[in-house]
Formats: structure tokens, C-alpha cells, sequence
């Protein structure tokens, strides 16, 4: 062994852990201890020997240092994470995409130390005390938006200090999406299932933007709460006062699909919105689905990938690792904060760079 001497974190293999989402038996498993000797480890209750840190360290993909004590660290749930479902996502994937969100942080807390990141500028309006709508207006107002439809979304959310980040992971598709305020600074995730739909990204972040501007005290899945998000990020997106005059009285999809295009908005949302301003009746309403689902399984509804807006790709921190490149390389960032390479890369959104094998028939 090689006499390993340091103080052992045991948050850090409560994190490496959840990261690779294993549980405290496959660990076990794969390292040759008993799982409470896992929980022991991971409660601080005894310390790991240095065969154990070596053998944990080489089965969870990263380096012995990694659970030295002392770097900074973001425990999200000292916070709570506005996870949009509960049901449809287990304690498992939860678990993983927490650790992804802290591991974000530590990422975001380095490059804050080398750049200047956008100043957080996201008021805070509890809807304790404030309609969703109300939110939504006073905030548009605050930022000195134009009365239209909202440009650039993503980049101008990240323009007011939020960082959004793609969350890169095979659970996140059943995640969807969630937010967090890490400790000043606000962090959306977004799985890329929802990038494949500008639309639906951008009501997406909408929606997380919400949470964050009016539920400092996270209830998880709460109904009540994905209910004001929604809310808010229709009159953020889709003002009413100037909305009302544009939906026409009578539902017609292909002018919705000319006001989708126009506001950056899906036409099921237009339909929403319609229902909620009293512009058309229940009946329309349903009517219009059902014109819109089988022009949609005609393939006849065509929703552009983010790709195609330049303005809702997240841009800090591949931004910000493109600053700093002449003085850290991903190895060299890795090195400081000892997250693993891969997950570095994973967090900016970059490709797997290796060649592709092609095997000839």
C-alpha cells in the first residue's frame, strides 16, 4: 500500500458512491466489506483503512484524494432540490443527479476563483406573498425586458448569475429537469431529451426559473408548487397583456403554429394559455388537441432543436474552461478539485473525443 495519511471525508463516499448510483451492497461487493461496514464509513462511525480507501477509491473511478477532507463542498440537501416528480423517479436517480448538481457546484466554485462569472441578479418573490403572475411581471419589469417574446432565453437567464447546465446522464431522462439555490448562486439542470425541443426547453427553464424566484423552502414534487412554476412561467413567457390580443378566438393550428414560432413557445402551450385567459371554451380547447395530435402523427407539427437557436445552448462554463485553458486543462482542473476528467467533461458538454471503431461486413 502507499501509506495513505490524510483525514477521511466520509460525505465524499457517500457522494462517489451515488454518483456511479450504487448502492452500499454493490460496494460492498466490488470492494470485499460488509455493507455496514459501508454505512460505518459513510457515518463517519470508524475510518477506512488505507486498503479500503485504495480499493473504494479504484471501484467508484476516482483518485485516493478524493476523500480527503478539507476541499470546499455544496450538500444539496441541506438545501432541497425542486425535483418535478417524485413518483416517476426513484431515490436512486435522485440520489445520482444530486450528486452530479454538487459536483456541478464544485466545478462552478473553482472557476469563480479563477473568472468573473455573471453577478447573481434573480430576485426573490415568495408565493407566500406573491401571485405567480405578479412574479413573473415585476421581474420582467426589473430586468428592463421588451414587452415581446423573450429572446435567448437560456443565455439570458445565465446573463442574471443562473447557471444552467445539460444533465448529462441516462437517469436525467426520467428526471426531466430541477433547480437549486447552491448556497448564492442558483444552478438549473435540464436532461437533453427536453433540448431536442426548443419550446419545450425554454418552458422548461421558465418553469425552473420559477422555483427558484418564488419557493425558498423546497417541498419536493409538491403539486401546489409545480402548479405556481407552471403559472409563472406562462406570464413570463407569454404576457398576458399583450398575449390575449394575438390567440384567436377561434383555434386554428396553423396560426398557432405561426405564434409558436413567434413567442418561442410550444402549441400546446398556446392552447394552455388560451384555457387559462378564457380566450376560447373548454370544447375548442379540446377540439384543438385533437386537431393538433393528429396533425402531430401526421408529422405535420415541426418543433426546431435547440441546436438551431444559438441562444439556448448554455455557454458560462464551456466559456469559462475556454478562458482559463492556457493555465488549466481538464487534467489540471481535475487535479484541484479532484473530480474525475470524464465527469468534467460531461458537465461542459463535451464530446467523446475518442475515434469510433467501424467494423467492415
Amino acid at each position: 500500500m502507499n501509506g495513505i495519511q490524510f483525514v477521511f471525508d466520509p460525505a465524499r463516499l457517500s457522494q462517489a458512491r451515488k454518483a456511479l448510483g450504487m448502492t452500499k451492497k454493490d460496494l460492498a461487493q466490488k470492494t470485499s466489506v460488509t455493507p455496514s461496514a459501508i454505512t460505518q464509513f459513510e457515518s463517519g462511525i470508524i475510518s477506512p483503512s488505507a486498503e479500503n480507501i485504495e480499493n473504494m477509491a479504484r471501484s467508484l473511478q476516482v483518485s485516493p484524494d478524493y476523500f480527503k477532507a478539507g476541499r470546499p463542498m455544496f450538500r444539496s440537501a441541506d438545501k432541497g432540490i425542486h425535483f418535478r416528480s417524485l413518483r416517476s423517479t426513484s431515490v436512486r436517480d435522485r440520489d445520482k443527479a444530486a450528486s452530479y448538481i454538487e459536483r456541478l457546484w464544485e466545478l462552478v466554485n473553482f472557476f469563480e476563483s479563477e473568472v468573473q462569472l455573471p453577478q447573481v441578479d434573480i430576485p426573490l418573490y415568495p408565493s407566500a406573498k406573491y401571485l405567480p403572475e405578479d412574479a413573473a411581471r415585476i421581474i420582467r419589469k426589473e430586468w428592463d425586458m421588451k414587452p415581446g417574446p423573450v429572446q435567448n432565453l437560456t443565455n439570458f437567464i445565465e446573463f442574471h448569475g443562473t447557471i444552467v447546465s445539460i444533465l448529462n446522464l441516462p437517469e436525467g431522462e426520467k428526471i426531466g429537469a430541477f433547480s437549486v439555490w447552491s448556497h448564492e448562486r442558483p444552478l438549473i439542470l435540464i436532461n437533453p431529451g427536453r433540448t431536442k425541443n426548443v419550446y419545450v426547453q425554454r418552458f422548461t427553464l421558465a418553469h425552473e426559473l420559477g422555483h427558484l424566484v418564488m419557493h425558498d423552502e423546497v417541498i419536493p414534487g409538491d403539486k401546489d408548487q409545480e402548479r405556481e412554476a407552471d403559472r409563472f412561467a406562462a406570464e413570463f413567457l407569454l404576457p398576458k397583456d399583450i398575449i390575449k390580443y394575438e390567440i384567436p378566438n377561434r383555434i386554428d393550428i396553423s396560426k398557432y403554429e405561426l405564434l409558436s414560432q413567434r413567442w418561442g413557445v410550444s402549441v400546446e402551450a398556446l392552447l394552455y394559455r388560451a384555457k387559462e385567459l378564457g380566450i376560447s371554451s373548454e370544447q375548442s380547447i379540446r377540439r384543438g388537441f385533437m386537431n393538433l395530435n393528429l396533425r402531430k402523427s401526421g408529422n405535420n407539427i415541426y418543433y426546431p432543436p435547440s441546436n438551431m437557436y444559438p441562444g439556448e445552448l448554455p455557454k458560462v462554463l464551456s466559456r469559462a474552461a475556454e478562458v482559463i485553458e492556457e493555465e488549466y486543462s481538464i487534467a489540471e482542473i481535475s487535479d484541484v478539485i479532484k473530480i474525475p476528467p470524464k465527469f468534467i467533461r460531461l458537465i461542459l458538454g463535451e464530446r467523446d473525443r475518442r475515434p469510433t471503431l467501424k467494423l467492415l461486413e
